[in-house]
């Protein structure tokens, strides 16, 4: 590759572009005025074989026609290319975007005029022209928002000094998926200055499945990331605070009253800063855009009552639609609806962002993360004083919530609390142990105390205590959990249906009952030995042994035996009658399991 062997190396990724729009952008490079350029166009594994009819059509030595073996997507692609030129200035032009016959001529004088620009935009026009889009020329004005505020220079109007990528070792950064171009503004201007030719000279299509119009909820977060950290590093402030801010925010954890109150003031004095530099016509734009980072934001203090947790992953569309309306009908209605979209392939977000309701906060992993891990960074986003669970095809009766709450807010020493609940499947209503003490108890020895669909957590307890679903736990999480928390707080049963269960046939915990059932009994002993005296190097050293599957021998038998019954006997007397044939029967047929292991 030579150094500087041509003025101006255009650079233009395509994916799929439709032939028409394609040979459109391609003829508007190929006829401008400024002839001293190459053409890089590259093929990002394109499946449309028309890309390369289109391009091969064309007989132009300046094109270099690149070709990537699979879809690198763009920001790889875009590096590809930076890599690949021999221009003194890059110029950007999108696929299904064109450009005026003199940009590159225009565009180039300027930059040579200007040796302090290190990025150079034009104005431009929508295509359709149904949009009014207030552009910002004036040199000064521009850098002074063009880190804050995403949207002052189109990128496929954008020519670079490459001398001041390649001095900085500038690329597009892979981190910043769907805003890669304002991290790069935001990363030139620190070492030069951005300019505008106020001079409609790039035409800008509107595309209905482009990228950032599929991803725009995404894109906005990223993009209010950037600008969060570029006021950290620009403005004065307590660095280690911000940034530990700037991490809650990346993940929507919600921020502490102190903290909060901390970002509110400094977001406004950056508002204030930056508007001292600008028209008063541009203090709008700076005020909406820095105010609505702070509106995304969680403040604990404003927090609502409840949040409601739902994690869901390819749920059929009937199921979740009664699942979401029978918490949006609820009776009470302080409280939030965190749904979390573990990665489905099926039509599950479009379900979810058909209902217009604001207290619903929707996310979207962007892999399957699986039940575990999804719960757990939902327990990190809820704000609520409780945090309710419901599975996505389940459904809760209107007033569970209302009546939760009360029973919560009476009982503040109680951490955890269910409801009886309705087997769908069968129409079978399943009483569970009610009394406090009951319930405490048998949650660690007995599978199903409370049904983690109905359950309610008062949210302080698993905060200070550092408690969520155990990844090591995987079809038994939920036994795991309840009985963690009922170390650290009492737990209680609402006699009254209020929840109502879906069994499926492919449901992860039938389809894996005998590995459940096992983690089951792993969880269960594991209390078992460590909450009554006992030689617990011993029975530990069995309870591995049947983790991993090895014989278990008649001695090691015996001595487990002897510790069930002991146990047995230790807490008979603290469980109402009702129950007492319960525990004896459980804890005997985990015994039971040992010896068929044996055999």
């Amino acid at each position: 590759m030579s150094n500087e062997s041509v003025k101006i190396s255009v650079l233009m990724p395509v994916y799929n572009t439709h032939p028409y729009e394609l040979r459109a952008a391609i003829e508007s490079i190929l006829n401008q005025t400024f002839a001293d350029f190459e053409f890089i166009i590259i093929n990002d594994g394109s499946t449309d074989n028309n890309i390369d009819e289109v391009v091969y059509s064309f007989s132009d030595e300046r094109i270099k026609y690149l070709k990537n073996e699979t879809n690198l997507k763009l920001i790889a692609t875009l590096n590809k290319g930076i890599d690949h030129s021999a221009g003194k200035y890059i110029a950007r032009i999108d696929a299904d975007d064109y450009c005026a016959p003199e940009r590159l001529e225009k565009q180039f004088n300027y930059m040579e005029e200007h040796p302090d620009i290190g990025v150079l935009g034009t104005l431009f026009e929508f295509v359709p022209n149904n949009f009014n889009w207030e552009q910002i020329t004036g040199i000064d004005e521009l850098n002074s928002c063009i880190r804050y505020i995403p949207g002052c220079l189109l990128h496929s109007s954008a020519m670079i000094r490459k001398s001041i990528l390649r001095e900085n070792r500038i690329y597009y950064d892979k981190n910043c998926l769907h805003a890669e171009d304002f991290k790069m503004w935001s990363d030139i201007t620190r070492f030069s200055k951005a300019a505008l030719l106020p001079e409609i000279l790039t035409y800008y299509r509107i595309s209905n499945d482009g990228i950032c119009a599929s991803n725009r909820r995404f894109q906005n977060k990223m993009l209010m990331c950037i600008a969060l950290e570029n006021m950290i590093k620009d403005f004065e402030c307590d660095k280690d605070l911000m940034y530990n801010a700037l991490e809650k925010f990346k993940h929507d954890i919600p921020l502490p009253a102190g903290e909060y109150d901390y970002v509110k003031n400094f977001l406004s004095e950056v508002k204030n800063k930056i508007n001292a530099n600008i028209p008063d016509k541009l203090h709008e734009r700076i005020s909406v855009y820095i105010d609505a980072i702070l509106n995304h934001f969680y403040n604990e203090e404003d927090a609502p009552v409840v949040s409601v947790l739902m994690s869901v992953y390819n749920a059929r569309e009937n199921e979740l639609r009664q699942s979401v309306e029978s918490i949006l009908n609820q009776t009470f209605t302080d409280f939030e609806f965190i749904i979390i979209n573990d990665g489905s392939t099926n039509n599950v977000e479009e379900v979810i962002l058909s209902y217009n309701d604001k207290r619903i906060r929707y996310y979207k992993n962007e892999t399957n993360l699986k039940i575990i891990a999804s719960v757990n960074r939902g327990l990190k986003l809820c704000r609520g004083k409780y945090i309710a669970r419901l599975d996505a095809d389940d459904y809760s009766a209107p007033a569970r919530l209302e009546k939760q709450v009360a029973y919560m807010e009476a009982h503040p020493n109680v951490g955890g609390l269910g409801t009886f609940f309705k087997r769908l499947h069968t129409g079978e209503e399943v009483h569970l142990p009610t009394k406090i003490q009951d319930v405490t108890l048998l949650t660690r020895y007995v599978k199903g105390c409370i049904s983690n669909p109905s359950g309610m957590i008062r949210r302080s307890v698993i905060v200070e205590n550092n408690l969520e679903y155990n990844k090591g736990c995987l079809h038994a999480e939920d036994f795991k959990f309840w009985a963690d928390l009922s170390y650290y707080s009492d737990l209680a049963v609402i006699p009254e249906v209020l929840t109502f269960i879906r069994s499926h046939e492919d449901g992860v915990s039938k389809s894996n009952k005998a590995y459940q059932n096992k983690m089951v009994i792993v969880v269960l002993l594991d209390n078992i030995i460590k909450d009554f005296e006992c030689d617990k190097n011993y029975l530990y050293s069995i309870l591995i042994k049947y983790i991993k599957g090895l014989p278990i021998s008649g001695q090691e038998l015996d001595a487990m035996g002897m510790h069930f019954v002991r146990v047995i006997r230790c807490l008979l007397p603290k469980v109402s009658d009702i129950y007492k044939p319960v525990v004896k029967h459980y804890i005997l047929s985990i015994l039971r399991h040992f010896i068929v292991e044996k055999e």
